[in-house]
C-alpha cells in the first residue's frame, strides 16, 4: 500500500510539475523519507493536501522544487526535508507542526508568529508576507523586506524590486534571493540601496527633482528670489541641499522644505541646484539654467558705425569723422565711462552682429547707445522701406533694428545722423538706388514711428527704455559740412553737422580734435541729458542751417545719456 502511495504521489508530481501548484491525492497523510530525494524533475512550488500529516527525512533532499507549503494539520517535519536542494522556502501553516533540526538547508522558513519555528534565524512570520508582483516581501512598519519569488516558475522576463511596498520603504537587498527563477531575464532594483555581491543587478532612479524654479529672469545683487522644486517618490523626512554656485564660488544650505529665499552678493552667472535626501537614503538631483546676476553699477557700451561706401556712388566719407569724434568725446566722459566699439562699412547682417556682439551681457540697468552715420532710405512698397543703408545694396529697416535692440535689456539711446545728408541728394540724378529725394524725406517719420510704438498701446516711450535723437525733421535735409584741416582755403575735413554740434556741446571739438566746454550742460552739473543734448544739437544746427531740425523722443528726458 505505501509503494501504492509512493506511485500515485510520483505520478501526480511529474504530471504537474510545470504547474505553479501541484495537485496531489486528497487522502495522501504520509510522505516517506527520501521518496523524491534528487529528483530534478520535480519544479515549481509544491503545495501538499491538507491529509499530510508526517514528512520524512529528505523527502525532497535535493531535488528541483522551488518551495514547499505544509498543510496546518501536519504534525512532523523532518529538518532534512529539502538538504541539499536550492528550494526557497518551507512554508508551515500550522503553529503546533513539529520540526526536527534547524531547516538551515532551505533559505526561508515561514509560519505563524508563535510557531515552533519561530525562533529559527530564517524564520519570519506569514503574517507579515506581502506577494508583490509574484515576490514575497516581508512587511511591517517602516520596513519593506524583499524575500523571494511566490514561485519561481511563474517568473518570466525582467523583475523590478520597488521603492515602497503597502506604502513601506524597502531598506535593503541583503535578504533577496533569486533562487529557482530560471527565467529572470533582468533585476531592477532602487539606485539608493547598497547592491550585495550575490545579485547581478542594474539600478534605476526612484525618486526625481525638477529643477530649481522662479519667477525672475535674471537678478541683481543684493535681490531676494524665491526657487522651489517639485519631487515625487520620496519618502518620509525629505531634505533639500541647495547649492548657489556663482562663477565657481558656491553656497550651499539646507532646507526641510521645497522651497528657499536666497539673496544673491555677488554678480555673474548663478548655477542653481537642488539635492533631495530623503529618509532612506534616496537621492535626486534638479538644476536649473543659468541665471544672471547683475551688479548694481551700470555698464555704459557704446556701438558707433559710419558707413562711407566707399568707391559707390554713395560716397559719404564724413561717417568716418563723425565715428571718430562721438568716439573721443565719449572717451572723456568718466562719469560714464562708455566701453566703445567702431564699426564701418557694414552691410545690414553686418550691423546686426556687431550690435549682438557689442551688447551681449547687457544688464537691466546698463546702458546701451548706438549710434549710425551714413545713409538712410524709405521707399513706400518696396523692401528698404524704412531702413538704414548697408555696404552691398543691402537694407536694415528700423523696425529690425528695434526687434533687436529689444532683445538688449536696460536703458537704450539711440542716434541717427543719417537719411538726408546733402552730399547724398545732391547727386545728379537726385535719386539713390531709384529712391527719390521725397520718398527719402519719410525717414525721420518712420524712425519716430517705430520707436515710438509701445506694447498694450502704452504711449511712454520711456517705459520702453529708448531714448531716441534724429538729426532732422522727417521733411528736411541733414546736411553733411566741411572743415579746412590744412589751412590751404578747401575743407578737406567733412563731417555732419548735427554730430559735429553733439560733440561740441558735450565738450569735444570734432573738427580741430579739441576739448570744449561743456556747453550743452545747462544746469552746469557736468551731466549732459538726452534732453540737453537735443537742445543744443537742436539750436546749433539751425543756427547754420535752418532747415534742419533735430528730434527727440521722449520730450524732455532728463535721462543722464553721458557726464563728466
Amino acid at each position: 500500500m505505501k509503494k501504492l502511495i509512493i506511485l500515485l504521489l510520483t505520478l501526480g508530481l511529474l504530471l504537474t510539475a510545470a504547474l505553479a501548484e501541484v495537485s496531489l491525492p486528497a487522502n495522501l497523510t504520509a510522505i516517506d523519507a527520501s521518496a523524491f530525494e534528487g529528483d530534478l524533475a520535480l519544479k515549481g512550488r509544491i503545495v501538499l493536501p491538507a491529509s499530510v500529516r508526517t514528512i520524512g527525512s529528505y523527502a525532497f533532499a535535493g531535488s528541483g522544487i522551488h518551495a514547499l507549503v505544509v498543510p496546518a494539520g501536519c504534525t512532523k517535519v523532518e529538518g532534512t526535508v529539502m538538504a541539499d536542494s536550492e528550494a526557497a522556502y518551507l512554508y508551515l501553516n500550522g503553529a503546533e507542526t513539529a520540526v526536527s533540526g534547524s531547516l538551515t538547508d532551505v533559505a526561508y522558513v515561514f509560519g505563524p508568529a508563535f510557531g515552533s519555528v519561530s525562533s529559527l534565524n530564517n524564520f519570519y512570520a506569514a503574517d507579515t508576507l506581502v506577494d508583490h508582483e509574484g515576490f514575497y516581501y516581508s512587511v511591517t512598519e517602516g520596513l519593506a523586506i524583499p524575500l523571494c519569488a511566490v514561485d519561481g516558475t511563474a517568473i518570466d522576463g525582467d523583475v523590478t524590486i520597488p521603492k515602497l511596498v503597502n506604502g513601506q520603504p524597502v531598506r535593503a537587498l541583503d535578504t533577496l534571493i533569486v533562487n529557482g527563477c530560471d527565467n529572470l531575464t533582468g533585476l531592477y532594483v532602487p539606485a539608493y540601496l547598497e547592491m550585495p555581491d550575490h545579485l547581478n543587478v542594474s539600478t534605476y532612479r526612484t525618486m526625481t527633482a525638477t529643477a530649481p524654479q522662479t519667477t525672475a529672469d535674471y537678478a541683481e545683487v543684493g535681490q531676494t528670489l524665491t526657487w522651489t522644486t517639485t519631487v515625487t517618490g520620496n519618502y518620509g523626512e525629505t531634505e533639500y541641499l541647495w547649492t548657489f554656485e556663482t562663477d565657481g564660488i558656491a553656497e550651499t544650505i539646507s532646507t526641510k522644505v521645497p522651497t528657499i529665499d536666497f539673496a544673491f552678493a555677488s554678480a555673474g552667472s548663478c548655477i542653481v541646484s537642488v539635492m533631495v535626501k530623503d529618509e532612506v537614503g534616496d537621492i535626486a538631483v534638479g538644476t536649473a539654467d543659468a541665471l544672471q546676476v547683475y551688479g548694481t553699477d551700470a555698464v555704459y557700451r557704446a556701438l558707433l558705425i559710419g558707413n562711407t561706401y566707399t568707391g559707390t556712388s554713395l560716397d559719404h566719407p564724413g561717417s568716418a569723422n563723425d565715428v571718430t569724434g562721438m568716439r573721443s568725446m565719449l572717451m572723456q566722459m568718466t562719469a560714464t565711462p562708455y566701453r566703445i566699439a567702431t564699426r564701418s562699412n557694414l552691410s545690414a547682417d553686418g550691423i546686426v552682429s556687431a550690435i549682438e556682439n557689442t551688447f551681449s551681457g547687457a544688464a537691466p540697468n546698463d546702458v546701451s547707445l548706438f549710434y549710425f552715420s551714413g545713409h538712410g532710405a524709405n521707399a513706400s512698397g518696396t523692401s528698404y522701406h524704412g531702413a538704414l543703408i548697408g555696404t552691398g545694396t543691402t537694407y536694415l529697416s528700423v523696425a529690425r533694428l528695434k526687434t533687436v535692440l529689444d532683445e538688449i535689456p536696460g536703458k537704450k539711446i539711440v542716434i541717427l545722423d543719417t537719411c538726408h545728408s546733402g552730399q547724398m541728394i545732391s547727386k545728379g540724378t537726385g535719386e539713390v538706388f531709384g529712391v527719390s529725394k521725397e520718398e527719402l524725406n519719410s525717414f525721420n517719420s518712420k524712425v519716430v514711428l517705430v520707436f515710438s510704438a509701445q506694447a498694450k498701446g502704452a504711449n511712454d516711450l520711456a517705459n520702453s527704455g529708448y531714448y531716441v535723437i534724429t538729426a532732422a525733421h522727417s521733411t528736411e535735409d541733414a546736411v553733411t559740412m566741411g572743415y579746412d584741416s590744412n589751412g590751404d582755403g578747401v575743407p578737406d575735413k567733412p563731417y555732419g553737422l548735427f554730430t559735429y554740434r553733439l560733440c561740441q556741446g558735450s565738450g569735444w571739438n570734432l573738427a580741430t580734435n579739441a576739448k570744449t566746454a561743456l556747453e550743452a550742460d545747462a544746469d552746469d552739473n557736468g551731466e549732459i541729458t538726452l534732453y540737453e543734448a537735443y537742445a543744443y544739437a537742436r539750436y546749433k544746427v539751425h543756427t547754420v542751417n535752418p532747415n534742419q531740425t533735430a528730434q527727440i523722443y521722449p520730450d524732455n528726458s532728463s535721462m543722464v545719456v553721458w557726464a563728466k
